[in-house]
């Protein structure tokens, strides 16, 4: 399993996540989820180049990582289908429900990795390759949205939530809740390994 410093999650693992085929590596303040650098998150907006890479690293800075997410291949990107389901103070997130409802009329997703600091078994990024250049709705349901490229990042491993511990890896078919928490064994997934989204869900991200 790989060995990180909690103190130091960008600069432990960000050339491990880009070695994985994940080239959105972004900075992050250390416990925080904002902001990231600026000028690399939108639609026009570029990626880090490995001299970014270098001089973040080494910046001397606590801080957690996050991924805009990027093309894997000549053909496909990454999408995210973020899923919250919890309840705090006044919030009582159901996209877990929300989530079951969409799969009834779409179709089942595919087993895939999810990334959460949560371990209610049903929060958390599900992960999915998708064809280039489309453009995708970021708001899905009440508690469900959509990240892509041009919309939001995705807080990972081994950043720290302002809340809720560390953020994790849960393999394709382990449930995201604490035992699920015991499965994954430290090597990052692989982005070209992740499954297709199927038609249904596409057309439905992107209204056709």
């Amino acid at each position: 399993m790989v060995v990180v410093s909690p103190m130091s999650p960008y600069r432990d693992t960000a050339i491990l996540y880009r070695k994985a085929g994940w080239l959105g590596t972004l900075y992050l303040p250390y416990k925080k989820k904002n902001p990231p650098p600026t000028g690399f998150t939108g639609h026009k907006a570029g990626y880090p180049t490995p001299d970014d890479i270098k001089q973040w690293r080494n910046s001397g800075k606590r801080q957690n990582i996050c991924i805009r997410l990027a093309g894997v291949d000549d053909d496909t990107e990454i999408i995210g289908i973020d899923v919250d389901h919890y309840a705090s103070g006044d919030k009582n997130k159901r996209g877990g429900d929300q989530l079951s409802t969409l799969e009834e009329r779409l179709g089942d997703l595919p087993d895939t990795w999810i990334s959460s600091a949560r371990t209610d078994g049903r929060s958390g990024i599900r992960y999915f390759r998708v064809p280039r250049g489309m453009a995708f709705r970021g708001q899905v349901e009440k508690d469900i949205e959509c990240i892509s490229k041009g919309y939001r990042f995705a807080v990972v491993w081994p950043s720290v939530h302002p809340e809720q511990g560390t953020y994790w890896w849960f393999p394709p078919g382990v449930t995201p809740d604490a035992d699920g928490k015991k499965v994954w064994n430290g090597v990052l997934p692989q982005a070209r390994d992740l499954p297709l989204l199927p038609e249904p869900w596409l057309d439905h991200l992107t209204a056709g």
